[in-house]
């Protein structure tokens, strides 16, 4: 008897860890609307980075734990998945198997594309592809028509493996294959080319039949859906055998789960069997999306993931669910406003401003409200709180302060002294440890707990306290100007931090919240600056906690965790605080979670935390958080142009894209897997190139950019893991390519245009300066025509006026011989002489007309001989005597007496004296000397 009931007790103490851990597990549902492809689910798997991959009736999705990216069937794209009715998946190191309606599809993570598997078969192979698993040995599949096929992994062509009737489901337990026939189960090597262990059972043809291996349980479940009863074999190294166990009707299909295993089954939700006990979640009960469930994945991270029929996907997370909340819309709360909290035992106090005080049993999960209308506590407005074993201490807004004893239940009031114009005033209590309260209001009043007497603290009469903390043998007191370090014992004053503090100095005086932890440090809450840490040990006050992961400057509370982690309270949500590499990380990102708290409703008591919000109380138990992360770098998802044109990046941590210089303004999607907390994780990103500092984002899981120049580019991108510690960057090199009028052979094509421009330029001055030369020399010409013109008629004016001298000269003396009028006229040889000299000057004179016109044909030549020149200009000059007396002009030639001899033309010189003499025949006046 004592034996049954050690059993007994036992059996109910796992199965209360049982039902306890499946309560508070988190879970989380997803369908259409939050971007699944189709609410039936077919099958799961996990990629080697992490990622779940869902298997829809309607296209195949990966999913980061926020967003879902698609990929369906297209006619214009020939590496799209083959057909949008996917029935299996196969993640292996390389790739992903997926079986659809038209083929298999190999999808490369390297290249990011869908490549068309090869089926090579004597026989005729089946339209739709049914089901993948893997062995050591190779990757198979079957077929709707029975038809079994295996590939090498992460190859592409598959080829027919032949069995002893058509194949209606399989399933691997790493070294073993196994194969569900018409005629029973085979249990095959890992290559399929032998048959291990066989058992003889009839089981009809249906597309219902399933099979699963459990490697926890060392069992083969082979379901027949709706249709029949489901039959379980033991597996040995080479054995099978077929034993009797209890398993869920219309089972679809199995999985292990947390040193179990899980059942899914056709209208009766999921069954957990873990130790001999079953837990079954329903969608009424545990609120999964569906009790149709088609496929179960149990992921790396320890989450099991549920696929539906026509009711979507739910995670069923590992984690349990962190936070807990009490509040009026789960009428757990009488007032949502919590302002103070405290807790003792099994009972947490709840100050609310407005709805008085709260007390919650955990264990009876009830609440009892106390308000100035049902007890005799002061007021409903309490700001403040704190407990000790026997007594919740409570500030109660423009009353005082209220005592409430937890073992009678019964409330004491107490007045503060009148100290300034308003001793009622009060904004928050502390507790020293030493048997006295700290109370905080307009004045400062130290009260005892067991005389109940009031001590003022003269030095911050009217000082109009923010905020008190206790740590160490001091109180931190807060108000606006400053921080202040007081001695609990003496009541002074030891140090004061304000913005003119030597080496330490504050960002503001107006201080809203103060907390001294454990470590010596003092974290201070501004009204309008960012928050700070004074740091006593360093000397030093840190002012980046926002560049750490910190999304709010107003904290307004702080918790610390037994296991070395902070929690801080803003008015924008909670944060984890890990000192260690001093990185905040969100943690409440949870569409049920309050984001606003109020300043000091905070409480630890090293078994559970609270903070109170405008929405009502929040507490978690303090317990280690799972800090182990499923990535190491960020995944790259696309990258989107506004054209239109997308490229699959294939969630690598490396990458290189080339686009066209019109596709400059684009989006690059990126993503890490976490199922858990996902809004938690930050992320950071620039474009190298063209950007210098880091961009900050939480919600969002993409960059975008406009206008980028042509040019070489890195975008680099990274995140933060769960303990907030920043990943390595994950890198895509980006090139913009110029405009074609700006490519090297353009710009060759432009200089070489410029050259010829230029020289066309240079061709066309250099004419127009030819030209006019040209026309300059035509003019230069045109003139010399001219002068030579006058120059002829001025030559032939002087020839006939030379002409008309000897002519004058034989005519003068002709006529003296016609004068005397005789028959025979006797003629002085003087006469004759003159005459003929006349003559011969004639024929000079004719002769230098002939050689005018050699010089303007370029043909006359000088004929030099010695002369003498005495002689030649005597006789010449001889000629001119008788001319020269008609004008009475007396005319003298000066020559010397001795010979003068020169090498010259005579005749030119002779031409060039008569035109001497002529002239100075013509202009002179009569009776003048020449």
């Amino acid at each position: 008897m004592i034996k049954n009931r050690r059993y007994f007790i036992v059996f109910f103490m796992l199965l209360v860890a049982v039902l306890s851990t499946a309560a508070t597990n988190r879970i989380c549902s997803y369908g259409i609307k939050q971007g699944l492809p189709d609410n039936t689910v077919n099958c799961i798997a996990q990629d080697n980075r992490g990622f779940i991959w869902t298997g829809t009736s309607n296209g195949l999705a990966q999913f980061d734990g926020m967003f879902f990216t698609l990929f369906r069937y297209s006619n214009n794209e020939t590496t799209s998945i083959s057909n949008n009715n996917v029935h299996s998946l196969l993640s292996t190191n390389h790739g992903m198997y997926i079986a659809t309606d038209y083929c298999v599809d190999y999808y490369n993570y390297k290249d990011s594309k869908f490549h068309r598997c090869q089926i090579k078969s004597r026989h005729k192979v089946g339209n739709s592809f049914i089901s993948l698993v893997s062995t050591s040995k190779g990757v198979f599949v079957f077929d709707d028509k029975g038809g079994l096929y295996r590939s090498d992994a992460d190859k592409t062509q598959f080829v027919h493996i032949p069995t002893t009737a058509p194949v209606l489901a399989i399933a691997s337990s790493g070294d073993r294959l196994f194969v569900v026939m018409s005629r029973g189960v085979a249990m095959y090597t890992a290559d399929g080319s032998k048959v291990l262990s066989s058992v003889d059972v009839n089981i009809a043809s249906s597309s219902q039949i399933n099979a699963s291996y459990s490697h926890n349980m060392h069992r083969l479940y082979v379901g027949r859906g709706v249709d029949g009863r489901a039959q379980a074999f033991a597996v040995t190294r080479n054995h099978l055998q077929a034993i009797d166990e209890d398993l869920p009707k219309a089972l679809k299909a199995a999985c292990d789960y947390d040193g179990g295993v899980a059942f899914a089954t056709d209208g009766y939700g999921v069954v957990l069997r873990r130790n001999g006990i079953d837990l079954r979640l329903t969608e009424s009960k545990d609120h999964i999306c569906g009790d149709a469930v088609y496929s179960l994945f149990a992921d790396r991270g320890g989450n099991m993931w549920i696929g539906t029929y026509r009711k979507g996907l739910t995670l069923y997370g590992a984690r349990r669910a962190l936070f807990s909340t009490l509040s009026e819309q789960t009428n757990t709360l009488p007032y949502d406003l919590v302002t103070a909290v405290a807790a003792q035992a099994d009972n947490i106090y709840v100050g609310m401003d407005g709805g008085g005080m709260g007390v919650y049993s955990i264990s009876n999960k009830s609440m009892t409200t106390y308000t100035s209308a049902n007890s005799g506590i002061w007021g409903d407005n309490i700001v403040s709180m704190t407990a000790d074993q026997h007594t919740v201490w409570m500030a109660v807004y423009n009353k005082g302060l209220t005592a409430y004893d937890i073992a009678t239940r019964r409330f004491s009031n107490y007045t503060l002294p009148l100290v300034s114009k308003r001793g009622d005033v009060i904004w928050t209590i502390a507790d020293d440890g030493n048997g006295n309260l700290w109370i905080g209001g307009r004045d400062l009043f130290v009260f005892n707990k067991l005389t109940h007497q009031f001590r003022v603290v003269p030095q911050f009469t009217g000082a109009l306290c923010q905020m008190l903390c206790y740590r160490n043998g001091y109180i931190w007191f807060g108000n606006d100007n400053g921080v202040y370090k007081i001695n609990r014992s003496t009541l002074r004053t030891v140090k004061h931090y304000s913005t003119s503090t030597p080496d330490m100095a504050l960002p503001s005086n107006k201080v809203r919240y103060v907390y001294a932890d454990s470590k010596g440090r003092v974290w201070v809450s501004f009204r309008y600056e960012p928050p700070c840490c004074i740091d006593e040990k360093a000397g030093k006050v840190y002012t980046n906690l926002t560049e750490h992961g910190l999304g709010s400057i107003i904290v307004t509370g702080i918790v610390e965790s037994s296991h070395g982690y902070m929690v801080f309270s803003t008015n924008n949500g909670l944060y984890f605080y890990y000192p260690e590499n001093h990185a905040f990380m969100r943690c409440d990102l949870d569409n049920s979670m309050p984001m606003a708290y109020n300043y000091g409703a905070c409480y630890a008591d090293g078994r559970r935390y609270y903070f109170g919000s405008v929405e009502g109380l929040v507490m978690a138990d303090d317990m280690s958080l799972m800090n182990n992360s499923l990535y190491k770098d960020v995944s790259l998802g696309r990258l989107n142009v506004t054209d239109g044109r997308s490229i699959n990046l294939g969630s690598n941590s490396e990458g290189e894209v080339t686009l066209q210089s019109n596709e400059n303004y684009f989006t690059i999607n990126f993503s890490v897997p976490e199922y858990n907390v996902p809004r938690a994780i930050h992320f950071s990103y620039y474009l190298k190139g063209m950007e210098n500092t880091w961009n900050e984002i939480t919600d969002r899981r993409e960059a975008s950019y406009t206008n980028v120049p042509p040019g070489s580019y890195e975008f680099m991108v990274r995140s933060t893991d769960l303990s907030g510690r920043w990943t390595n960057a994950s890198v895509l090199r980006i090139t913009v390519l110029p405009p074609w009028y700006l490519t090297w052979w353009a710009k060759t094509l432009w200089l070489l245009i410029i050259i010829g421009v230029a020289y066309a330029c240079f061709r066309l001055y250099m004419r127009v300066i030819k030209m006019r030369h040209r026309m300059e020399i035509a003019e230069v010409e045109k003139e010399s025509q001219r002068k030579l013109d006058d120059a002829k008629m001025t030559f032939f004016t002087s020839i006939t006026h030379e002409l008309r001298t000897p002519v004058f000269l034989i005519a003068a003396q002709l006529e003296e011989f016609i004068d005397r009028k005789q028959s025979i006229v006797s003629i002085p040889s003087a006469y004759l002489m003159a005459m003929h000299r006349s003559a011969l000057k004639i024929n000079k004179l004719i002769s230098q007309a002939i050689d005018f016109r050699k010089i303007d044909q370029g043909k006359l030549q000088l004929k030099r001989q010695s002369i003498d020149v005495v002689k030649f200009v005597g006789e010449l000059a001889g000629d001119y005597d008788d001319l020269l007396d008609q004008k009475h002009i007396d005319f003298a030639t000066v020559m010397p007496e001795h010979p003068v001899m020169l090498s010259m033309d005579g005749e030119k010189v002779e031409m060039c004296l008569n035109n001497l003499i002529s002239n100075a025949y013509k202009y002179t006046l009569n009776s003048a000397t020449l």
